[in-house]
């Protein structure tokens, strides 16, 4: 699971490593094959749940599988207070900007949200080139 987990996320994003503290979520069939995968922290400091990286595999696109891991983020953080405010913060790769759009998400529309996701992209941050 954890090679197949690795190979994922190498595949979609530019992985520099694990990074301590964060966690992993997983979507996996009957047949214990790994659907989808993330990594996500609470940042205690800025209140917020951060998902940098979220990946369906691609035979299993299109079927509701990443709605259902982003639905999982949110009950997280909602269950995570007070360390949450119930905020997930996601660096969104441009290709999957409309998708994050049409599960209820939005850009940073404040320089305020800009300074913060950035902030929480450099101290958490996992990869070599930012994907926010």
């Amino acid at each position: 699971l954890v090679i197949a987990f690795k190979k994922l996320m190498k595949e979609q994003f530019d992985f520099k490593g694990w990074h301590h503290g964060y966690s992993a979520l997983v979507c996996l069939s009957r047949e214990r094959e790994l659907l989808a995968a993330c990594w996500f922290i609470i940042d205690d400091e800025e209140k917020c749940l951060y998902c940098p990286a979220l990946a369906t595999h691609e035979l299993f696109r299109s079927r509701g599988i990443g709605r259902l891991m982003v639905k999982e983020l949110e009950r997280h953080a909602a269950d995570s207070r007070p360390h949450c405010e119930q905020r997930v913060l996601v660096a969104a790769a441009l290709g999957t900007v409309g998708l994050w759009q049409r599960w209820g998400y939005r850009e940073c529309l404040n320089l305020r949200e800009r300074e913060l996701a950035r902030a929480i992209e450099r101290k958490h941050g996992l990869f070599a080139a930012s994907s926010t």
